[in-house]
Protein backbone atom coordinates (compact mmCIF):
# COMPACT_ATOMS: atom_id res chain seq x y z
CA UNK A 1 0.00 0.00 0.00
CA UNK A 2 2.69 2.19 1.07
CA UNK A 3 3.98 2.11 -2.41
CA UNK A 4 0.93 2.60 -4.00
CA UNK A 5 0.82 6.28 -2.47
CA UNK A 6 4.90 6.90 -3.30
CA UNK A 7 4.13 5.99 -6.68
CA UNK A 8 1.20 8.69 -6.39
CA UNK A 9 3.34 10.90 -5.29
CA UNK A 10 6.05 10.78 -7.15
CA UNK A 11 4.09 11.33 -10.75
CA UNK A 12 2.61 14.16 -9.00
CA UNK A 13 5.51 15.89 -8.46
CA UNK A 14 6.72 14.68 -12.02
CA UNK A 15 3.60 16.40 -13.46
CA UNK A 16 3.95 19.60 -12.05
CA UNK A 17 8.20 20.02 -12.10
CA UNK A 18 6.92 19.04 -16.11
CA UNK A 19 4.38 22.08 -15.74
CA UNK A 20 6.72 24.44 -14.62
CA UNK A 21 9.77 23.31 -16.87
CA UNK A 22 7.88 23.20 -20.25
CA UNK A 23 6.20 27.24 -19.39
CA UNK A 24 9.73 28.27 -18.39
CA UNK A 25 11.51 26.72 -21.58
CA UNK A 26 8.31 28.14 -23.93
CA UNK A 27 7.20 25.30 -24.79
CA UNK A 28 3.58 25.87 -23.40
CA UNK A 29 2.15 29.13 -22.05
CA UNK A 30 0.11 29.43 -19.07
CA UNK A 31 -3.39 29.26 -20.67
CA UNK A 32 -2.73 25.86 -22.41
CA UNK A 33 -5.00 22.99 -21.27
CA UNK A 34 -2.14 20.79 -21.02
CA UNK A 35 -0.27 22.87 -18.32
CA UNK A 36 -3.46 22.85 -16.33
CA UNK A 37 -3.68 19.42 -16.82
CA UNK A 38 -0.43 18.77 -15.60
CA UNK A 39 -1.16 21.07 -12.97
CA UNK A 40 -4.38 19.41 -11.99
CA UNK A 41 -3.03 15.78 -11.53
CA UNK A 42 0.11 16.77 -9.97
CA UNK A 43 -1.82 18.50 -7.16
CA UNK A 44 -3.97 15.70 -7.00
CA UNK A 45 -1.21 13.09 -6.59
CA UNK A 46 1.02 15.16 -4.43
CA UNK A 47 -2.40 16.11 -2.12
CA UNK A 48 -3.24 12.53 -2.18
CA UNK A 49 0.31 11.26 -1.48
CA UNK A 50 -0.07 14.00 1.78
CA UNK A 51 -3.17 13.00 3.02
CA UNK A 52 -1.80 9.32 3.57
CA UNK A 53 1.19 10.50 5.38
CA UNK A 54 -1.05 12.64 7.55
CA UNK A 55 1.38 16.10 5.93
CA UNK A 56 -1.84 18.46 6.29
CA UNK A 57 -0.42 21.58 5.23
CA UNK A 58 1.04 19.55 2.21
CA UNK A 59 -2.85 18.27 1.88
CA UNK A 60 -3.96 21.86 1.98
CA UNK A 61 -1.30 22.93 -0.37
CA UNK A 62 -1.70 21.02 -3.15
CA UNK A 63 -5.47 20.34 -2.73
CA UNK A 64 -5.50 24.71 -3.22
CA UNK A 65 -3.02 23.86 -6.02
CA UNK A 66 -5.16 21.57 -7.83
CA UNK A 67 -8.48 23.82 -7.50
CA UNK A 68 -6.58 26.49 -8.87
CA UNK A 69 -5.78 24.39 -11.53
CA UNK A 70 -9.25 23.90 -12.44
CA UNK A 71 -10.67 27.06 -12.31
CA UNK A 72 -7.70 28.15 -14.80
CA UNK A 73 -8.87 25.33 -17.27
CA UNK A 74 -12.87 26.59 -16.94
CA UNK A 75 -11.50 29.78 -17.76
CA UNK A 76 -9.40 28.63 -20.56
CA UNK A 77 -11.56 26.62 -22.22
CA UNK A 78 -14.70 28.88 -22.18
CA UNK A 79 -11.93 31.17 -23.16
CA UNK A 80 -11.36 29.23 -26.28
CA UNK A 81 -14.44 27.71 -27.07
CA UNK A 82 -15.80 32.10 -27.99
Amino acid sequence: MKLMFDIIGVVGVIATLLAFLLLQKGKISDDDHFYNLLNLFGGIGMATYAVYYSAWLSVFLNSAWAVIAVFDLIKNISKSSR
